[in-house]
């Protein structure tokens, strides 16, 4: 995740659980919208990866392969046919993106890593896929600078919800579901709230 509960509250200075579960349930969707604004899913960079093995080295998490199904469930699962997982490096923990499927694109966090088992954490959802498509699987690493970034967002939406004098609206994103405060040119947040995310936009955003 680009962000946990815990590190939301120690930014934003929230002592007490009250909003616990609104917070948690925030992260997600944040995440989502924010990588879509972005156009960066700020995945590790496999272009020197040797592409015949479909593995990865040392330096690089990834896994190019028709042998993967996704598991619907909770917990879901990824499972690879070849037990290749620990082979290439995944590791508990850590944040992948599925590309290429039909079903589950996006971005998921591992709970557990078995060699022919990717467990994802609770909260995460797949559909039930098993086909001959290539998938790719790349590592994600959310940089901790954004952290203090993100958490403005999620106090954006914390305040938002705590003020039903605010004009409300609701959008749909990927799986998730969010409400938003009021609305501006850019779609969703004042402007000040995005302006430090600028260094990570990539090309075909403004």
């Amino acid at each position: 995740m680009i962000i946990t509960l815990d590190e939301v509250k120690q930014f934003l200075q929230i002592t007490d659980t009250s909003q616990d579960a609104l917070i948690s349930a925030l992260i997600p969707p944040v995440q989502d919208w924010l990588v879509g604004y972005l156009n960066n899913y700020f995945e590790i960079d496999y272009d020197d990866v040797e592409s015949d093995t479909g593995y990865s080295s040392d330096a690089y998490y990834y896994m190019r392969s028709s042998k993967l199904a996704f598991v619907s469930g909770i917990p879901a699962t990824i499972t690879d046919s070849q037990d290749g997982f620990i082979d290439a490096g995944f590791q508990n923990g850590m944040d992948i993106r599925v590309r290429y499927s039909l079903l589950n694109n996006g971005i998921y966090q591992v709970n557990n890593v078995a060699a022919g088992v990717l467990t994802l954490e609770l909260g995460h959802s797949l559909f039930d896929e098993d086909n001959d498509l290539t998938v790719l699987l790349t590592w994600v690493n959310f940089p901790n600078a954004l952290k203090p970034y993100v958490s403005n967002l999620i106090n954006f939406h914390l305040n938002v919800s705590n003020d039903p004098s605010d004009d409300m609206a609701a959008e749909s994103v990927g799986n998730h579901s969010i409400t938003y405060g009021t609305m501006n040119s850019v779609g969703v947040y004042p402007p000040e709230l995005l302006v430090p995310f600028r260094p990570w936009m990539l090309a075909g955003k403004i």
